[in-house]
């Protein structure tokens, strides 16, 4: 599972360069430090799993982090270029829309001091492996119920694009909605509790599949 999300890292990183030699077009920066945000959480991820030792794990989820919190600005970015919705997207709404994950971060390094994103944290043995078991606290619901907001309004602009868009272009509209509804199917079963391999989450890897349908569709990938 460990190579598995650090593969998916290497995935992410080679799409966020592919995406980003196309960048002439508005929606590529968008799309490219999506990318970006989810090797980031995989890169981590894995880490979790190379590194099974609660001190260790910590640290790690604090850069991990970084990747989790933005995906979802960086997902209503891209949705809202690509759609061509974007005029609202000023520097000053940007800013704003950071707030909440830079209080995340934040409120992950310093979880010792008050135990409101995570009230416990424990590696335990699974099928022979460790893992990492955490007890979620009320922040890590705020976090979640703000990132699924900023989820479904992305998701919002591409239905809409896709009724509004002309029958051509409609195929290639609908793989990019399918793609993104990917990876939130699968961190919506996660978080739901549906977790078919124990605390093992497989949204990152969801979300490498996703980008490399999204640079195929967008960018004509070769």
């Amino acid at each position: 599972f460990s190579l598995l999300i650090a593969g998916t890292a290497g995935i992410c990183l080679f799409l966020a360069a592919h995406v980003w030699s196309r960048r002439a077009q508005p929606e590529a920066l968008s799309l490219a430090l999506l990318l970006l945000s989810v090797a980031l959480w995989s890169f981590f991820y894995a880490m979790e799993f190379a590194l099974p030792d609660a001190s260790h794990v910590r640290a790690i989820m604090v850069l991990e982090y970084v990747g989790i919190a933005t995906c979802p600005v960086h997902f209503l970015m891209f949705a809202a270029r690509y759609s061509g919705n974007d005029a609202w997207l000023t520097r000053a709404r940007l800013i704003l829309l950071f707030v909440v994950p830079a209080i995340t971060v934040t409120m992950v390094a310093t979880n010792g001091l008050h135990h409101l994103y995570y009230s416990s944290l424990e590696v335990v043995q699974m099928h022979g492996h460790s893992v990492v078991k955490l007890e979620t606290g009320p922040f890590w619901c705020v976090h979640v119920i703000y990132s699924y907001i900023l989820i479904f309004a992305a998701l919002a602009l591409l239905t809409r694009m896709f009724f509004a868009v002309s029958a051509n272009n409609r195929t290639r509209v609908g793989h990019v909605l399918l793609a993104a509804l990917l990876p939130v199917g699968v961190a919506l079963a996660y978080i739901l509790g549906f977790r078919p391999y124990g605390f093992l989450d497989l949204t990152p890897a969801a979300f490498a599949a996703t980008g490399i349908i999204l640079a195929a569709a967008i960018f004509a990938l070769d």
